[in-house]
């Protein structure tokens, strides 16, 4: 008798896709080896520091993967990465002093704080060892 794939649907809260994610796991041969996984997420992320970052959207991992080991404990080994559009804000202080080449206001010995602001969408890949995994 032929060995019957193994087939996963999972939930994923806090996991790959930083938020929640679907994900559908599969082996292409009986119940060990070398398997794949795909899903859909959401993911959110704000970063503050030297700027702030602000970054949320959809995304779809693509990872192959292999079990190593017998009975019910195996070794899962893999690789992967997660595409996806995400909405990207940064906000970068400076200080502008007021002074440039060429200009004759040289008293001006501290300067304003600006902050320029950039708003896009992009399709772009997340590394699996760049992700949270459970």
């Amino acid at each position: 008798m032929a060995q019957q794939k193994t087939r996963n649907l999972s939930v994923e809260l806090l996991g790959a896709q930083n938020i929640v994610g679907i994900n559908y796991d599969s082996r292409f041969n009986g119940n060990s080896g070398l398997g794949y996984r795909v899903g859909i997420g959401y993911g959110y992320g704000d970063n503050s520091g030297l700027f702030d970052q602000k970054i949320n959207g959809v995304g779809v991992p693509l990872e192959l993967n292999y079990l190593l080991g017998k009975k019910n404990s195996k070794l899962e080994l893999g690789f992967g990465l997660s595409l996806g559009v995400y909405h990207i804000k940064e906000t970068v202080a400076y200080v502008d002093t007021g002074w440039y080449p060429g200009t004759e206001d040289t008293d001006q010995k501290y300067g304003e704080i600006k902050y320029y602001t950039n708003e896009e969408n992009r399709f772009t890949q997340v590394r699996d060892k760049d992700c949270v995994k459970n």
